[in-house]
C-alpha cells in the first residue's frame, strides 16, 4: 500500500499529541476521582529520594501515612529547620475533594492541611489554625503546580519554588509559604489525562478562591502558578474579581481589600482569557502586578491550539497576552526561550535563580513595583 507524504505528516502530528500535557475541559466526570483522606499518603523518605535532588537543607522528612499523625500543631509555628527561621510553610490539598460544581460555594470545602514543623515533619492542622497564623507584616504566597504531579512531587516543587523566591530576602522579612496540591497524578492515556485535568482546573479555581476569601483582606497575598497551576490561579482571581466560573460566583470583591500579586510561568490557558469579557477577564481587577514568564519555544505549548478541534486557541505562556486591555499595564512579560529552550518542565525554571530575582517584587512586598512602573513588554 502506498502512503502519501501528507498521510505521514498527519500521522506524526497525531502521535505528537500523545505527549501533550495540556487540554481544554470536557466534563467533570472525567476529572480525578475523589478519595478519602485516609487513602492519601505522604511520600516516605525512600520515595522522596526518587524525586529531583534537593539541596542538603531542603525538608525531606514526611510521614508515610496521614493516619500516623498523632499531634496537631498550634499556629503559628515558625520554620527553624530547612527554611528561614521566621517563615511558615503550609501544605493545602484538594486531592480528597470531588468537583466543586456539586457543592454549595458558600460552604468551605474540607481541605486537607499540613504544616511543616521544627522537627522537619508535615503535621496535621486545621484551617482555623492556618488563619490564626496570619500576621499583618508577613507576606502570604500560594504556589500551584502543574499537571502530572503526585503529592510528593508537589511538596518537592513547592519547596524548591520557596527557595527560589526567598533567596536573598532580608532575614527580617518573613513569608508564609502555602503549597497548593491538587489531584494531578498521571492517568493512563495521555490525551484522556490532559483533558480530565483541564476539566478539573475550574474546581480548584473555586476551592482556591474560597480559601483566599477566608484570609485577612489586609495582608499581602500573591500567587505563583505553573502551567495548569496558572490556569487555576487566574480562575481564582477571576472569581475574586466578581466573575463567574463554571456557573459559580463567590460574591463581590470587598472594598479596601489589598490587591494580589501574581506570577504565571509557562501558563496553560488561552492567551486571550485575561481580556475583559473573556474566561478569566475579571482577574486583573484584583491584581496590581503580574509577571508572565513565557516561552515561545515551548514544544508542548506550541501544540496547545491543536487540542481544540474546533478552534485555533494559543497558550498564554507561548505568545503572551492577546488583544488589548487598559489593565495590561499591570503586566510585565519576559521570554524564557534562551534559558530553558523547548522543554515544558518546571524543573528548567527552578534551576535558574534569575527567575527567582524576577519574581521577588511580584511575590513579596520587598521592592514592590508601583503599578505605574509596570509595563507590558
Amino acid at each position: 500500500m502506498q502512503y502519501t507524504a501528507n498521510f505521514w505528516r498527519r500521522l506524526i502530528l497525531q502521535s505528537g499529541l500523545l505527549a501533550i500535557a495540556l487540554a481544554t475541559a470536557i466534563n467533570c466526570a472525567s476529572a480525578a476521582a475523589p478519595v478519602s483522606d485516609s487513602a492519601i499518603q505522604l511520600p516516605t523518605t525512600s520515595e522522596a529520594t526518587a524525586l529531583p535532588v534537593l539541596p542538603a537543607s531542603e525538608p525531606a522528612k514526611v510521614t508515610d501515612d496521614t493516619s500516623t499523625v498523632s499531634t496537631v500543631v498550634s499556629a503559628p509555628v515558625n520554620c527553624t529547620s530547612g527554611c528561614r527561621p521566621l517563615d511558615q510553610i503550609w501544605l493545602i490539598s484538594t486531592r480528597s475533594l470531588g468537583c466543586a460544581y456539586e457543592r454549595d460555594p458558600s460552604q468551605m470545602p474540607n481541605l486537607t492541611i499540613r504544616q511543616y514543623t521544627e522537627d522537619r515533619r508535615w503535621e496535621s492542622a486545621t484551617l482555623e489554625q492556618l488563619l490564626a497564623a496570619e500576621q499583618p507584616d508577613v507576606d502570604t504566597c500560594v504556589v500551584v503546580h502543574g499537571n502530572q504531579v503526585d503529592w510528593g512531587t508537589a511538596i518537592n516543587y513547592g519547596m524548591r519554588a520557596y527557595r527560589q523566591a526567598t533567596r536573598n530576602l532580608p532575614p527580617d522579612h518573613p513569608v508564609r509559604w502555602i503549597i497548593w496540591s491538587w489531584p494531578s497524578d498521571k492517568e493512563r492515556g495521555p490525551i484522556r489525562d490532559a483533558r480530565s485535568k483541564a476539566a478539573r482546573t475550574p474546581s480548584d479555581s473555586i476551592y482556591l478562591g474560597q480559601f483566599l476569601k477566608k484570609l485577612n483582606p489586609q495582608i499581602p497575598v500573591s500567587l505563583l502558578g505553573y502551567s495548569y497551576g496558572a490556569r487555576i490561579s487566574t480562575g481564582a482571581l477571576h472569581l475574586l474579581g466578581g466573575g463567574t466560573l463554571a456557573g459559580t460566583t463567590l460574591g463581590k470583591y470587598p472594598d479596601g481589600h489589598a490587591p494580589y500579586g501574581a506570577v504565571l510561568v509557562a501558563a496553560a490557558l488561552d492567551n486571550d482569557w485575561l481580556m475583559e469579557g473573556h474566561a478569566n477577564g475579571r482577574a486583573l481587577y484584583v491584581v496590581d502586578r503580574m509577571l508572565l514568564i513565557n516561552n515561545h519555544c515551548d514544544a508542548v505549548l506550541r501544540r496547545y491550539h491543536l487540542l481544540d478541534r474546533c478552534g485555533d486557541n494559543e497558550a498564554l505562556g507561548l505568545t503572551g497576552v492577546a488583544g488589548r486591555s487598559p489593565l495590561y499595564d499591570r503586566i510585565r512579560q519576559v521570554d524564557a526561550c534562551c534559558n530553558v529552550g523547548k522543554t515544558h518542565s518546571w524543573e528548567a525554571y527552578l534551576n535558574r535563580n534569575y527567575y527567582g530575582v524576577l519574581m521577588k517584587p511580584y511575590m513579596t512586598t520587598v521592592n514592590k513595583i508601583p503599578v505605574n512602573q509596570i509595563t507590558a513588554k
